[in-house]
């Protein structure tokens, strides 16, 4: 069994062999291989939180740790915000609409939904857009009106001097 080699040329050699019958050179014994030691990976550090909630179980600088205390579960929240993107169904569209359509809470209601914080985004862009269509109805209305109330004018200022009815 060739358990060892020759430093010369590498030919393999038998244990008891004190030369290398391929060079000449003198054999050295057999050492038995060790295994290299592996490198032990180096822990990495790590991030600092840029904020620590404030005591957590820990105790604060300078006076040491203290462990946190086991026998307390976090308590559940209750209260949870609603979310402003969340779609709105379709009674609650009708109910918006229904609210809009009173004569003065529906005004008071689409400006608090259209500038208010907090709202829900798409609440917020219908009562915007029920506005926006509000000014020009009105706009429109009192266009109209000046046209027809012009209209009337002149006809009543015919129907006045003319002294022959019917």
């Amino acid at each position: 069994m060739a358990t060892k080699f020759c430093t010369g040329c590498g030919n393999a050699l038998n244990e008891t062999s004190q030369f290398c019958t391929n060079c000449g050179k003198p054999s050295i014994p057999a050492t038995p291989v060790q295994p290299q030691p592996q490198p032990q990976p180096q822990p990495q550090p790590q991030p600092q939180p840029r904020y620590a909630p404030p005591n957590q179980g820990y105790a604060p600088p300078n006076q040491g740790y203290a462990p946190p205390n086991p026998g307390y579960a976090p308590q559940p929240q209750y209260y949870q915000p609603p979310r402003l993107d969340a779609p709105l169904s379709v009674g609650q569209y009708i109910g918006m609409f229904f609210l809009a359509a009173l004569p003065v809470a529906g005004f008071i209601l689409l400006l608090m939904w259209a500038f208010g914080d907090g709202t829900n985004i798409n609440k917020k862009n219908y009562a915007r857009a029920i506005l926006i269509l509000s000014l020009i109805g009105i706009g429109l209305a009192i266009i109209f009106s000046i046209f027809f109330a012009a209209i009337f004018i002149q006809l009543f200022n015919n129907f006045k001097f003319d002294r022959y009815y019917y």
